[in-house]
């Protein structure tokens, strides 16, 4: 990639582990895609929940030859790679 991955937390402070994760699974993408020129990823926190726990919302943008490609993504919450219905969570 020729431009560093830019991580954006919104709403929340910086978790080095989420960063870790965030770019573990860019880098998935840069080895499947190796055209991906760079890569904007923002982790927005909404309100904190008391029984169910805080829900995220990712936007991923990746910038590639021709026109960016933009994913957004709403999860339950962050609970350590698992998901409530035990499939894994990914970006």
């Amino acid at each position: 990639m020729q431009k560093n991955t830019i991580i954006t937390f919104r709403n929340m402070d910086a978790s080095p582990a989420i960063e870790d994760h965030v770019q573990q699974r860019v880098k998935e993408l840069e080895d499947t895609f190796p055209r991906i020129v760079g890569c904007n990823v923002v982790i927005r926190a909404g309100k904190k929940k008391k029984v169910t726990g805080r829900e995220f919302k990712v936007q991923l943008t990746l910038s590639v030859p021709g026109p960016d490609i933009y994913r957004a993504k709403n999860r339950p919450k962050w609970c350590g790679g698992r998901c409530q219905s035990g499939h894994s969570q990914g970006i």
